[in-house]
């Protein structure tokens, strides 16, 4: 079964739909596209292994929660970033990281693009980042 097929579709929707919260659902969907932009730039390269969505969300957050203790403004005052779960998300994740836009330095897709990188390990050399 391949990416392609419409087997393969619906194998992934099948489970989504089980995934009861929505927010989190929408944390996965967001982790599959950051994969299929990886696996789609450079379809020689094989991911080589198993990919654990659920594992790249949760390093995700870790990197979000991380970066919200270092900042004078962050959320580190009134969220699980002194407890884990303390804010009550799904699945240990924090709130604040469900609500952040996916764009911009402090969106969800910054913080997935570079948690799909480190689980893949495929860090990118400077001259493969360009910013316009």
């Amino acid at each position: 079964m391949t990416s392609g097929e419409l087997k393969f579709a619906l194998k992934v929707e099948s489970l989504l739909n089980t995934v009861d919260d929505p927010e989190y659902r929408q944390m996965l969907v967001e982790v599959l596209m950051v994969l299929s932009l990886v696996v789609n730039e450079d379809p020689a390269q094989p991911l080589g292994h198993t990919v654990v969505v659920d594992h790249i969300l949760q390093a995700a957050n870790h990197l979000f929660v991380e970066e919200q203790r270092h900042l004078e403004h962050g959320y580190s005052k009134d969220c699980c970033c002194h407890s884990p779960g303390l804010c009550g998300g799904h699945e240990n994740i924090c709130v604040h990281f469900y609500d952040s836009a996916p764009s911009g330095r402090h969106g969800t897709m910054s913080y997935i693009s570079q948690a799909v990188a480190q689980k893949l390990r495929h860090m990118p050399s400077p001259s493969e980042c360009h910013i316009s």
